[in-house]
């Protein structure tokens, strides 16, 4: 793949987590100047993952369908149209439809960038290799967005973070190229448009749900109406789970596709429960500005470089060992900020942990993409990748519905510092446990830990 298009590729994927790391430095911001809880807060930060997480699977099937690079391009447009509508946004609400339509768009890009990366590397060792560069260029855009957010917040307005995203999704317009590996339909099954929406209800609902209840707001509206929706959502869900639409035959037959998202649910549970929790945390609850809270969340980008050259040891050791080893680090990094005096020294503790968790990230990442994605049918890489980035969304979603709640219960305006220890020590637990019990689960029987299935 000639290396434009790789940067291309690369970029598309890259700028949707450049998007999300700079509103999440900005949530303090926002409810400063429009006047918004937590709560909403917590909706303003899931809305794009609950669109994200919803339409990565349909969003992947219809890359194989009708062609990776032409679905890029509508992804990249329509995430341009969000970016857009976030910086005019009246009122959170509308922020909140905002970012939603960023992450339909955002649900496009991801997944048929990431399946051409598979199909135009047939060497094992290469391909590890080019993950480890995409996971890099991921670690990048986590480093350089809460930066530029934390300086446009504090210079300019919580506005302007949602320009540096749109201009980076236009530049990836002109970069992706259709004559790639890849680029061509390899699949005809339909689109499932039912089971999708019942999806969004259900994931919606969950977070709605979790949200209620850990908050502390047992209102019975909040809780019937929530029940009802999952309960009514699981109907068509479970009838597509029999026609294998969704999730298709040959993606849930591969060996280690499961137990590799099993641990990215737990990793990336962290993660953005991590960002969500120390944006806000450092900002209401120490004072800080934004640009300085950025820099509290800089050493996990910092550490995501080394994904590239850690991407290289799983053709050496396996992916058990990298992932085992990266999930107990995420975990003590949690843990060392949960256990800490208030107010959490800079150094010592703040930066100290977040640099041991972005060490465990940058040492599963990308043995965690070769284990989900590189071992399938050719003819579902679109749908693999696409259950591959739901899974961290819906981690996303999960995660800062249930610890934000447990941070800031009812309709706090602020998180305090015991919501914050409680909250890290719940995220440190499910990344440590989920992560190791997931590569437990893998199975290592070629150089690269994929199983021949």
């Amino acid at each position: 793949m000639p290396s434009a298009q790789l940067a291309g590729f690369i970029l598309a994927s890259a700028l949707i987590t450049l998007n999300g790391t700079a509103t999440t430095i900005a949530l303090p911001a926002i409810g400063h100047d429009l006047g918004t809880s937590v709560f909403r807060l917590q909706w303003i930060s899931n809305a794009p993952l609950l669109s994200l997480a919803a339409l990565l699977l349909p969003a992947g099937m219809v890359a194989d369908r009708f062609g990776r690079v032409r679905v890029i391009r509508v992804g990249l447009v329509t995430f341009v149209a969000g970016a857009i509508a976030c910086m005019l946004a009246p009122t959170d609400v509308a922020l909140i439809g905002a970012t939603f339509v960023q992450g339909a768009g955002g649900a496009l890009v991801l997944p048929a960038a990431l399946a051409p990366l598979r199909d135009a590397y047939s060497d094992a060792a290469e391909r590890a290799r080019v993950f480890g560069l995409w996971a890099a260029g991921t670690g990048v855009a986590s480093a350089v967005g809460p930066l530029l957010a934390g300086g446009l917040v504090d210079i300019v307005s919580w506005r302007a973070v949602f320009a540096p995203s749109a201009a980076a999704a236009v530049a990836a317009i002109l970069l992706v190229k259709g004559d790639v590996a890849g680029a061509a339909p390899t699949r005809r099954h339909p689109v499932p448009l039912v089971a999708t929406l019942a999806m969004m209800l259900m994931l919606g609902a969950a977070a709605y749900l979790l949200m209620s209840l850990v908050g502390g707001d047992v209102d019975t509206r909040h809780v019937v109406v929530p029940v009802v929706i999952i309960v009514a959502a699981a109907v068509p869900l479970a009838r597509d789970r029999q026609r294998h639409l969704l999730l298709p035959r040959e993606l849930l037959g591969s060996r280690n596709c499961l137990p590799a998202n099993a641990s990215t649910f737990a990793l990336y549970f962290g993660m953005f429960g991590l960002s969500f929790l120390v944006a806000l945390y450092t900002q209401q609850a120490l004072g800080y500005s934004a640009l300085r809270a950025a820099l509290v969340l800089l050493p996990i980008s910092v550490m995501l470089v080394l994904a590239e050259p850690f991407g290289r040891l799983t053709t050496r050791v396996g992916t058990r060992a990298l992932i085992s080893a990266g999930a107990l680090s995420a975990a003590a990094g949690l843990y060392w900020m949960a256990s800490g005096p208030h107010p959490l020294p800079f150094w010592s503790r703040l930066i100290v942990g977040t640099a041991s968790f972005g060490l465990g990230i940058s040492l599963a990442v990308s043995a965690l993409t070769h284990a989900a994605v590189a071992a399938v049918p050719e003819t579902c890489a679109g749908a693999a990748s696409g259950l591959n980035h739901a899974v961290v969304r819906a981690a996303g979603l999960i995660a800062v519905a249930l610890l934000g709640s447990l941070a800031a219960p009812g309709v706090s305006d602020a998180i305090s510092a015991e919501g914050f220890s409680r909250a890290m020590t719940i995220c440190a637990a499910v990344v440590g446990v989920g992560g190791v019990l997931g590569s437990v689960w893998l199975r290592d029987e070629e150089p690269g830990g994929i199983a021949n299935h």
